[in-house]
């Protein structure tokens, strides 16, 4: 995987997980509808909870997915939490932004790069 490959798909996993975090307003009364037309009148206080539950799973799911890519670089975990913006955007193994491996992409073949961690 190039570097311009996995920023964007650094990019494109961050947008569905803040996509999903703000979806709750839409798919929270959807599942709790449907939820409440599943389940008996005696379980109804349960509805909403079952929603939230329902949802939540997803946006772990969803955040588990962005937490857990493997830098292009290095390949050691690339993503410490998904809460961040992209012009921050940093491998946590090695350092690599995504404007260092944009420059890195023009070297030719075997030409290493010394990258040292910003602290």
């Amino acid at each position: 995987m190039g570097s311009l490959v996995f920023w964007d798909e650094v990019r494109r996993r961050r947008n569905h997980f803040f996509l999903v975090w703000i979806g709750w307003l839409v798919a929270g009364p959807v599942l709790v509808w449907l939820y409440s037309t599943i389940f008996p009148v005696v379980l109804e206080s349960a509805t909403p909870f079952l929603a939230l539950g329902t949802w939540a799973a997803f946006w772990f799911y969803i955040a588990h997915r962005l937490t857990s890519m493997k830098c292009f670089a290095c390949g050691n975990k690339a993503i410490a939490n998904p809460l961040f913006l992209m012009r921050n955007a940093k491998c946590v193994s090695c350092g690599i932004k995504p404007a260092d491996g944009e420059s890195a992409a023009g070297l030719p073949p075997n030409t290493s790069l010394e990258r040292t961690r910003e602290r």
